[in-house]
C-alpha cells in the first residue's frame, strides 16, 4: 500500500490528477482490506479528494468530504475539505456553515482547530466588507475602454443596458458610434416595436454637430398601427441621416404613405431620399420601387420583396408610373444600382416585360441581380445581361408557372449563379461563346436541368467551390462512384461545399466518386440530408478531412455520430 501511495503522490505533483485519483482509490481498497485505522484511511480520502479537485471535479471531492465525516466526525480534514469544496463553487454560506460546525466538533487542542478558525475569520470577513466607493463603471472606467467594451454587444445587448441606471442611460444615449450601425429590432417581438422605441434609438444614432454623420437601421416587428408613424418620423426628423435601411413593414402604411402623395408621388420628402442601401419587405407595390430609383439617385443597392396581398390600386395610377419611368429612361438617364433584387412580384402587380428591360439598360453598373417571381419567359433578357458586369445572378419564374424556352448567361465574370427553382420545357443555350470560368457558386437546386449539360454548356472550370442540386429532378443518376466525377469533370476538383439534399439515388457509392474528384483535399462542407447515404458513407467523408457533414434523415446511428464528433466533425 505505502509503494501505491507514494506513486499517486508522485503523480498528483507531476500534475496526473486523474491518474493519481484512480491510485488512491487503489490505496484505500487495500487499505481497508487490511484494516488500516480510521486516521489513515480519512488522510487517503483526502488526498484522493485533492486529486479530484485539481481535476476539475469539485462535487466528487466534496462527497469525499463528507465521506471522511461519516468516517471521524470529529477529524478536522472532513470540515476544512467540505469548505474548501463549497467555496470554490461559490457557496460561501455552506461553507462558513461547515466551518462552524468544525470548530463545534473538533477538540480545541486539534493543531488544526486554529486553521479552521483562522479560514472562518477571513471568510466572514470577505463576506462582512463593503466597497467603500462607488464600483459602477460607468463613473470609474475612461471612455475609450468603456467604448471599447460596449461597442462588442449587439443592439439588444444596448436596449437592456440602457436600463440599468441613469448614469448608464446617459453614457449610452451620448455615445453615437454605438448605435449608428447596431439598430435593428429582428430579435424584438412580434408587433412590439413602437414609434417611440425607433425615435428613440435612431435619436441616439446620429451625432446632430456632424452633418455627415449617418446610421443604418433595420425596421422589424413593428407595431402595426405605428408603421405609418414610424415612416413619417423618419422622414421629418432623419431624412438624409440614414445611410441604409432594412424595412419589413407587414401592413398597408408603406403604401398609403406615398399613394397619397398622388399626382405628385415624390419621395423627396421622405426617409428613402439620401439612402445608399435600401430593402423593402412589405406588402408595398413595386411601382413605388421605379419611383425611388428615378427620384433617389443615391441608391447603390435596392432589394424590393413583396409578402402577402397588396391593396388595390388605381391602375391608371401604376400605369402613370410605368410611362413616367419608360420616358425617363429613354432621356438617356442611368441609376447608380450595384445591387438590384425583386422578388416574389403577383401576377396583378408585375412589371411589363418592357420596364424591365428599360431597367436593366439603365443600371449599367450592377453586380448582383437577382429576378426571383418577377417574369416569366427567358425572352431576350440574355441581351440585356451580356452589356453588365455582373458577378452574381439570380432567376426564378414565378410559383406554379412552368416556362419554355432557353436559357443563356453570357457574363464572363459571374461568381454567383443561381437558377434554383426553374422548371418547366427548358433547354440551355450556348451563351454566344461566353465561358462562365469564374463561377464559383452554381445553385441548381429544386430545377429540371441536366445538371451535366450546365457544367459543360456554361465551360464551368475548377474554380468552382459550392454546388447545390438539392432536390434537382435531373440529379437522379448519381447513383454510383463514377456518376459524380462524369457530372462535374474537372469542376469537382475545388469543391469545398457540395450540397445533394433529398436526391433519394445519392448512395454511399456517390460519397466515394465524390472523393475521387476531390484530388485536392478542399471538401469541407457535405450535405446528404434525404439520401440513402449511411454510417459508412458518412465515415469515409470524415476520414477525408471534412468538417460539416449535414445528414437528417439519413441511415446513421447515433453511435456513428457520437464518433463523427469525436473525430472534430460537426454533425447535423
Amino acid at each position: 500500500m505505502e509503494k501505491v501511495q507514494r506513486d499517486a503522490i508522485a503523480l498528483y505533483k507531476q500534475g496526473s490528477y486523474d491518474q493519481a485519483q484512480r491510485l488512491f482509490t487503489k490505496c484505500i481498497e487495500i487499505a481497508r482490506k487490511e484494516g488500516a485505522p480510521t486516521s489513515k484511511l480519512v488522510a487517503l480520502l483526502d488526498q484522493r479528494a485533492a486529486s479530484a479537485e485539481r481535476a476539475g471535479h469539485v462535487f466528487m471531492a466534496l462527497k469525499e468530504g463528507q465521506r471522511m465525516l461519516r468516517y471521524a466526525r470529529h477529524d478536522a480534514r472532513g470540515y476544512l475539505r467540505v469548505a474548501k469544496c463549497f467555496q470554490i463553487r461559490g457557496d460561501r454560506e455552506l461553507a462558513i456553515k461547515a466551518y462552524r460546525d468544525g470548530l463545534k466538533a473538533v477538540p480545541k487542542d486539534d493543531p488544526r482547530y486554529k486553521v479552521l478558525k483562522d479560514q472562518l475569520h477571513a471568510l466572514a470577513q470577505k463576506r462582512d466588507q463593503r466597497p467603500s466607493v462607488s464600483t459602477d463603471p460607468i463613473q470609474r472606467l475612461p471612455y475609450d475602454i468603456l467604448h471599447q467594451i460596449f461597442s462588442h454587444l449587439s443592439f439588444r445587448c444596448l436596449a437592456r443596458l440602457e436600463r440599468v441606471s441613469k448614469s448608464w442611460q446617459s453614457f449610452l444615449a451620448l455615445d453615437h458610434r454605438l448605435w449608428k450601425n447596431k439598430i435593428d429590432f429582428r430579435n424584438a417581438r412580434a408587433g412590439k416595436v413602437t414609434k417611440r422605441m425607433v425615435t428613440k434609438y435612431t435619436s441616439w444614432a446620429i451625432n446632430q454637430e456632424d452633418p455627415s454623420s449617418k446610421a443604418s437601421v433595420v425596421l422589424s416587428n413593428v407595431k402595426s398601427g405605428d408603421e405609418a408613424g414610424v415612416l413619417t418620423y423618419l422622414g421629418d426628423k432623419m431624412k438624409g441621416k440614414i445611410d441604409s435601411l432594412d424595412a419589413e413593414l407587414l401592413s398597408d402604411s408603406f403604401n398609403y404613405q406615398f399613394l397619397h402623395l398622388s399626382p405628385k408621388l415624390s419621395f423627396k420628402s421622405s426617409v428613402f431620399y439620401g439612402l445608399r442601401q435600401l430593402r423593402v419587405n412589405s406588402r408595398a407595390i413595386p411601382h413605388l420601387a421605379l419611383l425611388m430609383i428615378m427620384q433617389v439617385p443615391s441608391l447603390e443597392s435596392l432589394t424590393w420583396e413583396h409578402v402577402g396581398t397588396s391593396i388595390s390600386m388605381d391602375r391608371r395610377v401604376a400605369a402613370d408610373i410605368t410611362v413616367k419611368f419608360d420616358q425617363w429612361c429613354e432621356k438617356g438617364n442611368y441609376t447608380n444600382l450595384g445591387s438590384l433584387k425583386i422578388i416574389e412580384i403577383t401576377e396583378s402587380l408585375r412589371l411589363p416585360r418592357a420596364t424591365i428591360h428599360n431597367l436593366l439598360k439603365t443600371s449599367r453598373q450592377l453586380k448582383e441581380l437577382a429576378l426571383e417571381g418577377v417574369i416569366r419567359d427567358w425572352d431576350d433578357l440574355d441581351r440585356q445581361l451580356q452589356d453588365l458586369p455582373l458577378e452574381s445572378f439570380s432567376f426564378r419564374q414565378p410559383k406554379g408557372e412552368l416556362v419554355a424556352g432557353h436559357i443563356a448567361v453570357p457574363c464572363p465574370g459571374l461568381k454567383r449563379l443561381s437558377l434554383a427553382g426553374v422548371h418547366g420545357i427548358l433547354t440551355l443555350a450556348p451563351p454566344q461563346n461566353v465561358k462562365l470560368s469564374a463561377l464559383e457558386v452554381l445553385d441548381l437546386s429544386k430545377s429540371s436541368f441536366p445538371v451535366q449539360n450546365a457544367i459543360s454548356i456554361y465551360g464551368i472550370g475548377d474554380t468552382l467551390k459550392v454546388l447545390k442540386l438539392d432536390y434537382n429532378s435531373e440529379a437522379g443518376q448519381l447513383n454510383s462512384r463514377h456518376a459524380f466525377q462524369q457530372l462535374v469533370g474537372v469542376s469537382g476538383n475545388g469543391l469545398v461545399s457540395i450540397s445533394l439534399e433529398g436526391v433519394s439515388e445519392v448512395n454511399d457509392s456517390t460519397i466515394e466518386g465524390i472523393l475521387d474528384c476531390d484530388t485536392n483535399f478542399t471538401l469541407e462542407e457535405v450535405n446528404v440530408s434525404g439520401t440513402r447515404v449511411s454510417g459508412v458513407g458518412a465515415y469515409r467523408l470524415a476520414q477525408h478531412g471534412v468538417k460539416r457533414i449535414l445528414c437528417k434523415d439519413c441511415d446513421i446511428s447515433p453511435q456513428t455520430s457520437n464518433l463523427l464528433r469525436s473525430m472534430g466533425v460537426l454533425v447535423t
